[in-house]
């Protein structure tokens, strides 16, 4: 059976490896190569996962039946009431087509809930393959946004939403 355990700061260098491998497997082919290592030290350098841990975003650990890492996930509770993102959900290659991308979302809406959340919404490449799955999961697009995030690299998302209701 697929579990969940919460990731902490010990958990920084499990999480920056699946990371390295995850992040810029995604991206490779959506963001120039300089880019996507720009963004790596940016979202996963240590120090910038242990802020991100420090300010409310909590990560959690997929587990595979036999034991191993499949990927992780991340969600934050915003200012508004209700309201949380999902701010990361990477599975490793190898681990795709497997169905774990379906229980680490289940999972992540099923913590929200817990916790008291009506809304997520996620950030997502418009050119990420993903965002097919996340329309299956319920989430529909709200609105496009172009970012600069750093002179020169640009962030071309679709911001998506889901109710999360008591039920699924």
């Amino acid at each position: 059976m697929t579990s969940f355990r919460k990731a902490g700061i010990e958990d920084i260098p499990l999480i920056r490896s699946m990371a390295e491998i995850s992040f810029l497997h995604t991206y490779k082919g959506i963001n120039p190569d300089e880019q996507n290592l720009w963004m790596l030290e940016w979202m996963y350098s240590p120090e910038s996962l242990r802020n991100q841990m420090d300010s409310g975003h909590e990560f959690f650990l997929c587990i595979t039946e036999e034991g191993s890492y499949a990927g992780y996930v991340s969600i934050e509770p915003k200012e508004e009431d209700g309201l949380w993102e999902l701010q990361k959900i990477y599975l490793l290659p190898e681990m795709q087509k497997k169905g774990y991308g379906r229980k680490m979302f289940e999972f992540a809406c099923e913590k929200v809930r817990e916790r008291g959340g009506k809304k997520m919404f996620l950030h997502v490449n418009r050119m990420n393959p993903s965002v097919s799955f996340y329309r299956t999961m319920g989430m529909d697009v709200s609105k496009s946004e172009d970012v600069e995030i750093h002179p020169g690299f640009w962030r071309y998302d679709y911001i998506m939403t889901k109710s999360i209701a008591s039920g699924r």
